[in-house]
């Protein structure tokens, strides 16, 4: 990582910034930098509000506490950025490549990720309340106890993800690809299930009451549906149809 020096003459180069580091908080608020290289610079704790980031490259960037508002970030690339407790709230993330950077605790209430690259990203505890996910790719991210309260997934890749805990409230997951992911203890009432792939998911102490176009079908290729808490009609079907589901498998 560059010092906080190192960083600010990195930007000074672009010609947007005054020769003067500050001494306190850096605030860039509205800064216009498409396309701008900024791999491995230490940006903890700045404020980039409203920013114009298209493109940009924050590879292995530390970005711990940043905020970064209603950015603009279609594009970008953050792949293994350091983004802890950082700002996203309602930017513009969609196509961007985040591939296993460190997001958790991270806010990115409503923001855009739509055909984001989010694979082996770690979201643990991240706020992604109403956020757009449509299409994007979160194969083996790690999102335990993160909060998807009505985002869309729809035809999302959500296989092999850890969403241990996680709310998932009212979120649209049609299309979306499941398979393999854990969702143990996760909240999915009220999701938008229709079409949505299953295969082998984990729904130990689950809630899927309220759930919307799941069917018997589908839950009949989960790995469990142990002490999970389904509609009752649905849940007789598959205690007929399919009663090893309601079986602890490790017993």
């Amino acid at each position: 990582m560059l010092s906080k020096e190192k960083t600010w003459e990195k930007l000074i180069t672009t010609g947007k910034v005054e020769a003067k580091m500050p001494s306190g908080v850096w605030d860039l608020s509205g800064l216009d930098l498409p396309g701008v290289d900024l791999t491995d610079t230490d940006l903890r704790g700045v404020i980039l509000f409203g920013a114009n980031l298209p493109r940009a490259a924050f590879i292995k960037a530390y970005l711990t506490g940043a905020d970064f508002r209603q950015a603009a970030m279609k594009g970008a690339i953050l792949t293994e950025a350091k983004c802890i407790a950082a700002n996203f709230n309602e930017a513009d993330l969609s196509e961007a490549i985040i591939g296993s950077a460190e997001l958790n605790s991270a806010s990115l209430r409503n923001s855009n990720l739509a055909k984001a690259n989010l694979r082996k990203a770690f979201l643990i505890n991240a706020n992604l309340e109403g956020a757009n996910l449509r299409g994007a790719d979160l194969a083996g991210a790690e999102l335990s106890g993160s909060n998807l309260n009505g985002a869309d997934l729809s035809e999302a890749n959500l296989s092999g993800t850890d969403l241990n805990g996680a709310n998932l409230r009212n979120a649209k997951l049609e299309r979306a690809n499941l398979s393999e992911a854990d969702l143990n203890f996760a909240d999915l009432s009220g999701a938008h299930m229709e079409n949505a792939n299953l295969h082998g998911i984990k729904f130990t102490d689950t809630n899927l009451e309220g759930t919307k176009n799941l069917t018997l079908q589908q839950l009949s290729h989960v790995a469990t549906l142990l002490n999970s808490r389904i509609d009752t009609a649905l849940r007789e079907q598959c205690r007929k149809e399919y009663p090893h589901l309601f079986v602890d498998p490790e017993a």
